[in-house]
């Protein structure tokens, strides 16, 4: 039976050009599900056999509303998905999931991609850093590419 993959990041285009090796290995022993903005190559993740679902998401958004709106969409997504694992990319992915998949025990590995913008103001930065802290105290693995 093959684990299901829940991949969820902030770009499709992105990660078109830099991840789609990682999903084409996948593939070949797990079931790959893909969760983002899609603003270009969906059909060819879907011509590829791999599952994808779009989220709304303003990645530099900073509105407690619309971030709750993105929390919750995860944590539906998480309760109809039920996958065996969770694989983040950038910030909100990091670290809303984190939080999701401890609270329901899923194993969630995160990849960090840079810092960017959140670090550049000092009170976003501090408040980032203690969510990031919160976030990753059960996360399986950490890569940083």
């Amino acid at each position: 039976m093959k684990r299901r993959i829940l991949i969820v990041t902030n770009h499709s285009y992105m990660f078109w050009r830099f991840r789609r090796e990682l999903v084409e290995e996948l593939q070949k022993e797990e079931e790959v599900i893909l969760v983002m903005p899609f603003v270009g190559h969906e059909e060819d993740f879907q011509r590829m056999g791999i599952r994808c679902i779009p989220v709304s998401m303003d990645r530099r958004g900073k509105n407690p509303f619309a971030e709750w709106k993105l929390f919750g969409e995860y944590k539906r997504l998480l309760e109809q998905e039920q996958p065996d694992l969770v694989v983040t990319y950038s910030i909100k992915p990091n670290i809303y999931l984190g939080l999701l998949c401890e609270k329901k025990q899923i194993p969630c590995c995160a990849n960090i991609q840079g810092l960017g913008s959140a670090f550049e103001n000092p009170l976003l930065a501090a408040l980032v850093t203690i969510l990031y802290r919160r976030a990753f105290r059960r996360i399986v693995r950490v890569f940083f590419f």
